[in-house]
Formats: structure tokens, sequence, C-alpha cells
């Protein structure tokens, strides 16, 4: 089965000089529900991970396990 790596979606949010808050308000979140994902106690919806937290220049590798 197909897991997500959380332990990157930090990396991947900082690499674009993101705060989790400039991310959430750009994902339309509260900065705890984001917080929730990058801390793998919420799921994140792969919408939300490759439309919107992964940029196109990212190694899908990276992410998924």
């Amino acid at each position: 089965m197909l897991g997500i790596d959380v332990r990157h979606i930090k990396d991947l949010r900082e690499d674009q000089d993101l705060s989790q808050k400039e991310l959430a308000k750009i994902l339309n979140l509260s900065q705890r529900s984001y917080s929730h994902y990058e801390n793998g106690t919420r799921k994140i919806p792969l919408d939300i991970l490759v439309l919107r937290i992964c940029p196109p220049s990212a190694s899908w590798q990276i992410i998924f396990r």
C-alpha cells in the first residue's frame, strides 16, 4: 500500500520559504489544521498534497514510500 512520508512535508514547505501559517492561508485552512498534516496526526488529502503542497520540481520518491 502506498503511503505518504510526512517527514518531508515540512521540508517542502520550507523549500518554498513559507511558514505553516502562510501555507495554511494559501490552502484555506487554519494553521492548526495544517500542523496536523505536517506532524502526521491527520492524513493529508491527496488533492491538497499534489495540487498545492508539492512544487512541480519535487521528487515523488521523497513523498511516497
